[in-house]
C-alpha cells in the first residue's frame, strides 16, 4: 500500500465528515502519521542520494575546471 493510496482513501468523498463521529475523528491521526512517514522518507532519501552524488562525482571534471 502506498502513501498516496491511503491519503486518497481517507480523504475521499465517500468517507463521512469529521463532525459525523461522536467519539472524535481518527483520520487526523492517520494523516499525521502519513505526513511524518512521507517527510522522514524524503529526508532520508535526500541525505542518501546527496552522499551518493558526492561519492560518484568525486574526481570528475566540472564546468568550472577539474573536480576535487
Amino acid at each position: 500500500m502506498s502513501i498516496i493510496y491511503w491519503a486518497r482513501k481517507l480523504g475521499g468523498t465517500k468517507a463521512p465528515l469529521f463532525t459525523d463521529y461522536p467519539h472524535g475523528d481518527w483520520r487526523i491521526w492517520h494523516f499525521l502519521l502519513l505526513s511524518i512517514l512521507y517527510l522522514t522518507f524524503t529526508h532520508v532519501s535526500e541525505f542518501v542520494l546527496g552522499r551518493l552524488n558526492q561519492r560518484l562525482s568525486r574526481d570528475q571534471a566540472t564546468l568550472g575546471g577539474t573536480g576535487r
